[in-house]
Order: C-alpha cells, then sequence, then structure tokens
C-alpha cells in the first residue's frame, strides 16, 4: 500500500496536468473577418508545495499510536497536505494574414521609441514593396 504522502501528491499532480495544457500558453485560435488567425500567447507560472508527517496523538507514546496496515507495516498517523498556485499573464498576440505573422505585445512598457524600433522591420518591408510597386509601373521614366 502507498504512503498517504505518495497518494497526495499524486492527486495533484493529475489535478494539475488537467489545468495545464498547451492552450494554456498559446490560447484557442481567433478568426476574424478579413481571414486574419490571432493566437494568445501567455505565461504560466507555477508553485507547488505537499508535505507531511506521521505524529503520535495526544502525547501517547510513538509505541502506542501505531497502526498496522495491510502486509504487517505499522506507521503512526499521517497527517498531509498540499498546496498549488497558477498564474496565467497573457504576454503578446500573433496575427497571422496569408504568409505574413506579426507580434503585438499585451503590454507596452516601453517608451514611442522602442515602438517604433519594434515596428522597424514591417515598415521597411512596406518600404520595399513601394519602391518595386513604382519601379514596374509602365510608362514612367526611371
Amino acid at each position: 500500500m502507498p504512503h498517504p504522502i505518495e497518494t497526495i501528491i499524486a492527486s495533484t499532480m493529475e489535478n494539475l496536468k488537467n489545468i495545464i495544457r498547451v492552450d494554456t500558453v498559446v490560447g484557442d485560435p481567433i478568426r476574424l473577418e478579413n481571414d486574419t488567425l490571432v493566437l494568445p500567447v501567455s505565461r504560466v507560472s507555477l508553485g507547488f508545495v505537499s508535505g507531511g508527517g506521521e505524529y503520535p496523538v495526544n502525547g501517547k507514546s510513538i509505541a502506542n499510536c501505531r497502526n498496522t496496515v495491510e502486509g504487517g507495516e505499522t506507521r503512526l498517523p499521517f497527517a498531509g497536505t498540499t498546496a498549488a498556485g497558477l498564474t496565467v499573464t497573457p504576454v503578446s498576440f500573433l496575427a497571422v494574414h496569408s504568409s505574413e505573422i506579426t507580434m503585438f505585445p499585451a503590454q507596452y512598457t516601453g517608451c514611442a521609441v522602442e515602438r517604433m524600433i519594434d515596428a522597424l522591420p514591417q515598415m521597411l518591408c512596406a518600404c520595399r514593396e513601394i519602391l518595386r510597386e513604382m519601379k514596374n509601373r509602365p510608362g514612367e521614366a526611371e
């Protein structure tokens, strides 16, 4: 027969597996009208503690408190507990449209300059496309 603390820990871990799934970190996709798919991304923090012990009852001697369990093993009365805490914090959103993926942070902690730096690659791609279109227009002087 397993020790009571093993039973408590096994039960807690089974319940945690039911709570924490991949869907907790990368949420369910949201489809928008313009064929854009939005995926929420979160940070998951988990704290877990478990403990217990075998204790004599009402000041009786240890020899008088022992209980016989299956297999003839003797044990003291057991007291134990587990606790777990879970925090899910939104981090960002991934937007997928055609072959383009854009990340939007859930919170901006920096200044406007940092936001401009984050958007720079997307702006450069847009400028490159505009220049290609201008170059490929028929009838315009090069």
